[in-house]
């Protein structure tokens, strides 16, 4: 629930960053057209547009903070929330515990959050914002909810140039697509600026 809202100037990128710095999500509007359906890690920008319009599509655009206090804490850095219709449900960071064997990703966590707290409906009209594309584990538990869109900053492949392990690709929609799982994945993201978070 919005307690309070202000207008940025269209196009003020600067101001917006400003406001993402804080912590504060921002809500912006645009047109959608059949191309939107288009964006994939391989081609992360709507900068293009063909065919009849559908209309107008909310988006929430939301900050790094929730990776960055998990850091602070002494987690790994990494942060999820879920969104719907521009409102905030809930929200998670990583907690994970690799000495006594505790999972706690972000994405987990929300997900824990989430269980049994939301209508299906409610679930398969959100959107699930993460700071880091998803584990196999983590993105199994979001199809549980029935979620439908997830959203991420750092791509595995980007995120592999920090750790000795090797870049493995996996199309996790089509993965899913097999056993009847309909996900659609959407990213990277702003990822320069999640890559920062890991400094």
């Amino acid at each position: 629930r919005s307690l309070s809202m202000r207008r940025i100037a269209d196009g003020n990128v600067n101001d917006m960053k400003t406001v993402l710095k804080t912590g504060i999500p921002i809500v912006i509007g645009i047109p959608v057209y059949p191309d939107f359906d288009n964006l994939k890690e391989s081609n992360p920008i709507y900068d293009t547009v063909s065919g009849e319009s559908r209309g107008n599509h909310a988006i929430c655009l939301i900050g790094l903070e929730l990776a960055i206090s998990a850091g602070k804490k002494g987690y790994d850095t990494f942060g999820a929330v879920i969104v719907y219709r521009g409102n905030i449900l809930q929200e998670a960071e990583n907690t994970a515990d690799h000495i006594n064997g505790l999972f706690g990703h972000a994405e987990f966590n929300l997900v824990h959050k989430c269980a049994n707290k939301y209508s299906d409906e409610v679930l398969r009209e959100a959107i699930f914002y993460t700071s880091f594309a998803p584990c196999e584990r983590c993105l199994t538990a979001i199809a549980s909810l029935g979620i439908k869109n997830v959203v991420f900053g750092v791509s595995h492949q980007k995120f592999s140039l920090l750790t000795p392990n090797d870049y493995k690709p996996l199309d996790y929609e089509k993965a899913l697509s097999e056993i009847n799982i309909d996900i659609k994945m959407t990213g990277p993201v702003l990822q320069d600026e999640g890559m920062r978070v890991f400094e």
